[in-house]
């Protein structure tokens, strides 16, 4: 899945994504590309950030959903508030394998 900020939702608004064909048997991380640059990307596997910041957290919702919530700015810089607010994905009917 790749998306653009022209498609995400609103302020304060959602959006449903439908994704396909993921293969359980393989691990899947997301990206965050920052202000449009190929060269400035966030990963959700922390190892591939600058000094191994983590950028998204996730947070068990619960309902058997997962949800990740996103630190905009890099997490060890100071001017990054470490709220991981700034966007919010949840996904749902996923079983999770393992920790």
């Amino acid at each position: 899945l790749i998306t653009s900020p022209n498609s995400m939702p609103s302020y304060q608004d959602s959006a449903n994504i439908v994704l396909k064909n993921l293969n359980p048997s393989l691990p899947h991380g997301l990206l965050l590309m920052v202000n449009g640059s190929e060269q400035n990307l966030f990963s959700s596997f922390s190892a591939a950030n600058p000094g191994g910041a983590s950028q998204f957290m996730s947070i068990a919702t619960g309902d058997g959903s997962l949800m990740f919530g996103v630190e905009d700015l890099l997490s060890t810089s100071k001017a990054s508030d470490r709220d991981f607010n700034d966007l919010s994905l949840q996904f749902t009917g996923y079983k999770l394998i393992g920790t």
